[in-house]
């Protein structure tokens, strides 16, 4: 049976979890379990005698920026099924089952960290973000200052910090506030690691954080550019995404400055097995304002044509994840369809420049 826990059920999770992650500690799970579960959803599949928890997916809620968009994403997270059962498809259906949930939603997107990259390109996932590789200058004079914790105020205050250095730098990322600080130092301290402030005199200019009991990671490094050496890898994961609601998506993006009308409307296909309503040919038609898709031959959402109207003929095709990979300005489409045309039109099209995804759970 597979179906979304209830609150009181979610520590069914824990046998499973611990078998498929052994890595992760005690003291790991049990922060893992007291916050994030309180306020994420778990899609499961139960075995139907024993009501134990056969395969699992968790669902946890973020708030991303993309541009001038701001909408709710969920981060999928320990996907496992267990040892006894594996290679019976339980992945497999959990993914497209959430899927159709939340396309019906209309969630725009949802991203993951994956285990095994080539099951999830196959469910429409793509790359969109890889950790970054790099170390403060040896030679950089900073004060480190722990966050301690409990500190809401201080919180608030380095969430603002965080999202003014996201914002200079990326057009995607989850937008900071002070409960995600608090959960981001809870996290670290689970596996004895520490946030810490580095400080150029008075002026705050950056964040560090390492953890790890046994092998010491450097978890974040957000600092002034100044101060930064590409050497040292992160050990955020690297982030797969894909499109859910192709309408709630693309109504953010429109024509940019070279486009010479004010308004194209264009042929896209999107190979969506996973979820029929966004699967096959639509008729996308943008302005500066944002975008509509509509089936052929439908209506609504188009004005009458006219002469600030461009038309093509010329259709891209291309999966959820690609779509998102090339509007988030992560992959060319020369890069994700090195064999394919690209028709002209695309290059018309207003996409976000630098994703950047580093969460863990």
């Amino acid at each position: 049976m597979i179906r979304y826990l209830e609150p009181e059920e979610k520590q069914l999770c824990r046998p499973l979890w611990e078998e498929a992650f052994p890595e992760d500690t005690r003291e790991f799970l049990d922060n893992y379990f007291e916050r994030k579960m309180k306020e994420n959803r778990v899609l499961a599949a139960l075995d139907g005698e024993s009501g134990g928890v056969l395969s699992m997916i968790h669902l946890n809620p973020y708030e991303l920026v993309a541009g001038e968009q701001r909408f709710k994403a969920d981060y999928l997270v320990a996907c496992a099924t267990a040892r006894r059962v594996r290679g019976q498809g339980y992945n497999r259906e959990l993914v497209n089952r959430l899927l159709v949930d939340l396309y019906r939603e209309g969630a725009p997107v949802t991203f993951l960290a994956p285990a095994i990259p080539e099951r999830y390109r196959k469910a429409g996932f793509e790359y969109v973000s890889l950790p970054p590789e790099v170390r403060l200058r040896r030679e950089t004079p900073v004060t480190v200052r722990p966050l301690p914790r409990g500190d809401t105020e201080l919180y608030a205050d380095v969430a603002l910090w965080m999202n003014r250095w996201l914002g200079e730098r990326f057009q995607v990322y989850a937008h900071r506030d002070a409960a995600y600080v608090e959960n981001l130092v809870m996290e670290l301290a689970s596996d004895d690691g520490v946030l810490e402030q580095l400080f150029l005199g008075d002026e705050r200019i950056g964040l560090r954080a390492f953890w790890g009991r046994t092998k010491r990671e450097q978890r974040l490094l957000y600092c002034a550019d100044g101060s930064l050496t590409g050497e040292y890898p992160c050990s955020g994961p690297g982030i797969m995404a894909r499109v859910v609601n192709a309408q709630a998506f693309l109504s953010g993006f429109g024509v940019n400055g070279d486009c010479p009308c004010q308004e194209m409307e264009v042929p896209l296909v999107i190979r969506d097995p996973q979820i029929k309503e966004n699967n096959g040919l639509f008729c996308w038609r943008l302005n500066a304002n944002g975008s509509t898709l509509r089936r052929p031959g439908a209506s609504g959402g188009v004005g009458p044509d006219g002469a600030g109207l461009l038309v093509s003929s010329e259709a891209l095709a291309l999966a959820p994840g690609q779509l998102a990979a090339w509007l988030w300005g992560y992959r060319t489409l020369e890069e994700l369809e090195p064999d394919s045309g690209i028709p002209y039109w695309c290059g018309f099209v207003r996409t976000l420049k630098g994703v950047f995804l580093d969460e863990v759970v």
